[in-house]
């Protein structure tokens, strides 16, 4: 653990046990117990994972601050206490505009989604993430680009914090974590520029049903041209 995050998780810890809160905080030596950190694939440190009922649920990203972590904790146990210095990553109102011909993807309508669409780009993400809001204009951006040229295409968005199965099945441990589904069998993972451009140059490589000569396309020659301005 970090010399910067230790005094605030012993923190935390003293925050929890002040309140009888049930959950536990732990460390693991990694450079020691090495069989552990191999087994959940720990490459760098500080390395925060929350587990609960036995299951490692999701992989801690916030600040390494006491305030964002008891934040994270009070997602997931009502018996944690909040600290009166939130900080903005976990805001969890979104703009509405962010959501715009974006699927919202649960438990519940997920295999059905994917099945019966040929694409389906799902998108992973948690409220608290500043990750996950950094993208979610450029992510509906690319939507909207896909519903005005009448593509079959289908953008969704997954709060991990609360489909925990679906995270859970598709070994979701980061955020944001985008899948590209086609006919529903097994995903593509998507690891390229989080914007509008980058993730329609990527459905072009996979769906030949992107329109050609279209706003797409002056999408994506507008991103290399300012991409050369860079260079």
């Amino acid at each position: 653990m970090s010399i910067q995050l230790a005094p605030e998780f012993s923190r935390v810890a003293g925050i929890l046990i002040t309140m009888q809160s049930p959950i536990v905080l732990g460390k693991c030596d990694a450079s020691t117990e090495l069989s552990l950190a191999n087994r959940f694939e720990v490459t760098n440190e500080p390395r925060l994972m929350l587990f609960r009922g036995g299951q490692m649920m999701m992989v801690y990203q916030g600040a390494n601050t006491a305030a964002a972590i008891i934040s994270f904790l009070n997602m997931f146990a009502t018996t944690t206490t909040t600290t009166t210095t939130t900080p903005a990553s976990t805001t969890t109102t979104w703009p509405a505009a962010w959501f715009e011909n974006v699927v919202t993807i649960t438990v519940n309508n997920f295999d059905v989604l994917i099945s019966s669409n040929e694409f389906v780009l799902a998108e992973f993400y948690a409220p608290w993430c500043d990750w996950c809001r950094q993208l979610a204009p450029e992510y509906a951006k690319a939507a909207g680009e896909l519903a005005a040229e009448g593509s079959p295409i289908v953008m969704g968005k997954c709060d991990a914090t609360v489909e925990t199965s679906l995270a859970t099945r598709f070994e979701v441990t980061s955020y944001p974590h985008m899948l590209l589904f086609r006919s529903g069998k097994n995903p593509i993972l998507y690891g390229g520029e989080r914007t509008a451009a980058g993730i329609l140059a990527f459905l072009k490589i996979f769906a030949k049903t992107l329109p050609t000569n279209s706003a797409c396309d002056r999408l994506l020659a507008h991103q290399s041209i300012t991409d050369e301005g860079r260079a």
